[in-house]
């Protein structure tokens, strides 16, 4: 059955991918490929199934339901298998260390993106109004809300200190979400 991980990379692969256009997850298990999720698809897959964002989220949001219902949830016949997820970006942009995605925006500039399980009240709560201004993007159907901040340059690397910044304030959310269950964080 799938394990309590391989659902919490599934509520952020979810919902990443329904709200950042450009991002796309491969679900796999140790021996094929089972869906492919985002908004584009250019290469023909193979034997997975293509899916929408939207359709992803809601079928992922009912495991966990039914996950903290208590009962077991077995994804897509993976048995005891984890599933591989795997999430690319458009050519340009980059996932950087600690999960954090860096997308173009729509104003030429980039969004710097990470997930977490905590509520947006509680990620206000542990990092306080610390360094760059940031939005909470709260997604309740997956529980996983996104930390985002928006730079106007073009330039990938000039604002250096953001990054460590960003890394810095994941951990300090990764500490909070390893204090709680992560099924019951929210």
């Amino acid at each position: 059955m799938l394990t309590d991980d391989g659902l919490t990379f599934l509520r952020m692969s979810a919902t990443l991918a329904l709200t950042l256009p450009t991002i796309k997850v491969r679900v796999a298990s140790p021996t094929r490929t089972l869906a492919e999720i985002g908004w584009h698809f250019e290469d023909p897959l193979g034997d997975g199934v293509r899916l929408r964002p939207c359709a992803f989220r809601v079928a992922v949001g009912r495991a966990w339901n039914q996950r903290k219902e208590g009962l077991d949830v077995d994804f897509c016949g993976l048995g005891e298998a984890e599933p591989i997820i795997t999430i690319g970006v458009a050519p340009g942009e980059r996932v950087l260390p600690g999960d954090i995605f860096q997308v173009r925006s729509e104003t030429g500039g980039w969004h710097h993106v990470l997930p977490t399980l905590l509520s947006p009240e509680g990620c206000h709560a542990v990092l306080g109004l610390d360094g760059p201004p940031l939005s909470f993007h709260d997604d309740p159907v997956t529980g996983v809300t996104l930390v985002h901040t928006e730079t106007d340059s073009p330039d990938l690397d000039r604002i250096p200190h953001l990054v460590a910044h960003l890394q810095a304030l994941r951990g300090r959310l990764l500490a909070e979400e390893l204090i709680g269950d992560p099924l019951v964080v929210r």
